[in-house]
């Protein structure tokens, strides 16, 4: 992309009209590892709230998460919604069997886990839930859930960093992605051997 005022992206930014700098988190490699981590503790049924389309960062996310369950997942329900209702979706999770949700949102993934409670199952054990990335927004949760953390100081850090090196001549356009640290919460475990039928 040519530009008369250099500038680096905090956050992956797909091409437009050439190459963008930028400085991003590695979504897609979180999340796979996430669903790896999963299937390791035996889930093979797995559930999914989000968007899959939009910002780089949601389709990187839905990237990695389809990554991870081929050839040995099964994604046995989908909802690309945010905001969803937690007792539907509760539902239809237990009448089709999944064992594990992932959610895209922190806001989501409160009520529903007082959902799966309220009706008397366990977290995990019955059902895990993984929420993708950190979030900033507040929540008013004491949840630890399992999820990575977004580097998003680091980010922000290098960017500027490549920006300077930019403006100073020393660099060419740099497109780099930073892994997120695997947070090790409450809310995935293995499942009971009588999993929610």
């Amino acid at each position: 992309m040519r530009s008369d005022f250099p500038f680096v992206a905090v956050g992956r930014r797909d091409d437009a009209g050439g190459p963008v700098p930028y400085v991003g988190a590695d979504y897609a490699t979180a999340t796979a590892r996430l669903v790896e981590k999963a299937m390791a503790l035996g889930h093979t049924k797995f559930a999914y709230v989000g968007p899959h389309t939009g910002a780089e960062s949601t389709v990187d996310r839905w990237k990695g998460f389809k990554a991870g369950i081929a050839g040995a997942g099964e994604l046995v329900l989908y909802d690309p919604k945010v905001g969803i209702d937690p007792e539907d979706f509760l539902t239809a999770i237990r009448s089709i069997g999944a064992t594990i949700v992932f959610l895209t949102e922190l806001a989501d993934a409160i009520p529903f886990k007082r959902a799966a409670i309220a009706r008397g199952l366990s977290v995990p054990g019955d059902l895990s839930i993984v929420v993708l990335g950190s979030h900033i927004r507040p929540g008013d949760t004491v949840t630890n859930f399992t999820t990575y953390a977004v580097p998003r100081e680091e980010m922000a850090r290098k960017a500027t960093l490549a920006l300077i090196a930019r403006l100073e001549g020393r660099a060419e356009l740099e497109q780099t992605l930073l892994s997120c640290e695997q947070v090790e919460g409450e809310t995935l475990g293995p499942i009971k051997p009588k999993s929610i039928s």
